[in-house]
């Protein structure tokens, strides 16, 4: 008895948050057949028949800014429907759930799935938009309908709302998928060949969910060499040098969004070389000598939206500089007053939202993050005893509060040979402290969250003398 009133307060509880339409976190309630079709917080803005023919639910998602997940309530069948007309359901996927049950989702900005393609409850089906809507306001009209015949189709059977007291569709929770690390993957000798001596060398990753994963090596010696992973080989080393020498090993790369950018340092300045995927490489570009007593830390280099940002260690101090239709000048971002022994920097996916991890001599590592690449929130220290490389990613980052918290990061590094992973946001649910990731691992390294609307599915790339190992945390789908 005492258990049932608990369950029964809990929903009573739950439905007043909705229909007072109050953003809420969703939390757990009753296991039923449904479950929310996102997985952040929301506001229910129009319910099941507020106005005579509204079939369905609306919700904002998240922010009032489109491009949220949208997620299948159960798995099914999709099949995908655009249109630009307004008012009507715009861009918008039908579920056939194969049992006489079907669910709609309209007014999207973009379609994840491809028409017949089965779905997973939880899976990515497209992103919150304003497409078909009357008055252009982004939100999510969300369907459930019963009595549906099976197959292709759209709005067929009959609607039916979900919060009802006798349809019982709803678990009032988006599922909260558990989240496991899969075995490192020896991806093969990656490091061999090549020619001279190795003095520095890096890694890029990119998954952004709409292009396929991308992998980028690139080492210095007497020249500049490039190669990438196809998904199933490495291709040749490439020189890239194009007359440049002087080099002090110091390389940085990236890619991201069909393009790659390398860094590197060349008698004391840094300079900058780009292409886009399957081009030809633009020319070096002297990006200068921020301290005029030359580079002799470590480099790093980030793109996103057409916007690229840099950083370097010069004389113990971190400078960072950035390309927004142009190149703005050198910034002091200050420093330990050491060396220096490794740095990455993040850009956000719309170019903002910076964020520098450096290890000084010291073997520490700390961050600083900047919502515009001029205000900087300050150095926060994370500890540790580290000694090789670094990576980070913060993908999934949404804002930087200046003076005071940082947006979501991930950082890897290593100590004693074995590869650490933190995660180090201000989410209360994010990870803390380091989590090791095993033995026999030197630099350099890279990390990205596979889904950026996803903190918690992470890729996670390191080295091991001549061979490249990966391995991934993702969230296990229900069926």
């Amino acid at each position: 008895m005492i258990a049932r009133f608990g369950l029964l307060f809990t929903a009573l509880l739950a439905v007043i948050g909705l229909f007072t339409g109050s953003p809420w976190r969703a939390e757990a309630m009753i296991e039923q057949i449904y479950t929310l079709p996102f997985s952040v917080t929301y506001t229910k803005t129009c319910g099941f028949g507020c106005y005579p023919g509204h079939e369905g639910t609306d919700y904002v998602v998240g922010s009032s800014s489109p491009g949220d997940d949208i997620v299948a309530g159960l798995a099914g069948y999709a099949y995908v429907y655009y249109s630009s007309v307004r008012p009507g359901p715009g861009n918008h996927v039908s579920m056939d759930h194969t049992n006489g049950h079907r669910t709609r989702y309209l007014h999207l900005q973009d379609i994840s799935v491809s028409n017949g393609q089965f779905v997973y409850r939880g899976s990515v089906v497209g992103h919150e938009g304003e497409t078909g809507t009357s008055d252009g306001a982004v939100h999510l009209h969300f369907e459930t309908r019963v009595d549906a015949p099976g197959g292709p189709g759209d709005k067929v059977g009959n609607a039916v709302d979900p919060y009802g007291s006798t349809t019982y569709m709803w678990k009032a929770n988006p599922p909260t998928y558990p989240t496991v690390w899969k075995p490192w993957v020896n991806w093969g000798p990656a490091w061999a060949g090549g020619s001279g001596t190795e003095l520095g060398s890096a890694i890029a990753h990119e998954n952004d969910e709409v292009q396929a994963a991308h992998t980028h090596l690139a080492r210095v010696s007497s020249k500049v060499e490039i190669r990438n992973w196809t998904g199933a080989v490495w291709t040749s080393w490439e020189d890239i040098s194009g007359g440049l020498g002087g080099f002090s090993g110091k390389v940085g790369i990236s890619n991201h969004e069909n393009e790659v950018h390398v860094v590197v340092v060349s008698y004391g300045s840094l300079w900058r070389r780009k292409k886009t995927f399957g081009g030809a490489w633009g020319l070096w570009e002297n990006l200068g000598n921020p301290s005029g007593q030359g580079i002799n830390g470590p480099v790093a280099v980030a793109f996103s939206s057409g916007r690229t940002a840099v950083a370097a260690v010069a004389q113990g101090n971190v400078y960072f500089k950035k390309y927004q239709s142009g190149w703005g000048g050198w910034s002091s971002l200050g420093g330990s007053g050491t060396l220096g022994e490794a740095m990455a920097i993040t850009t956000r996916p719309n170019g903002l939202y910076h964020t520098v991890v450096f290890r000084p001599a010291d073997h520490t590592v700390w961050t600083n993050c900047s919502s515009n690449g001029t205000s900087w929130v300050g150095w926060s220290n994370l500890g540790g005893s580290l000694d090789n490389a670094l990576g980070a990613d913060n993908s999934y980052a949404s804002t930087c509060n200046l003076g005071g918290t940082h947006p979501g990061v991930h950082i890897d590094t290593f100590s004693s040979a074995s590869a650490y992973l933190r995660c180090w946001d201000n989410y209360s649910d994010c990870a803390s402290g380091w989590e090791n990731h095993g033995s026999m691992f030197v630099g350099p390294t890279a990390v990205v969250n596979k889904k950026p609307s996803n903190k918690d599915e992470v890729q996670f790339l390191t080295r091991n003398q001549n061979d490249i190992w990966y391995r991934e945390k993702e969230a296990l789908r229900e069926q």
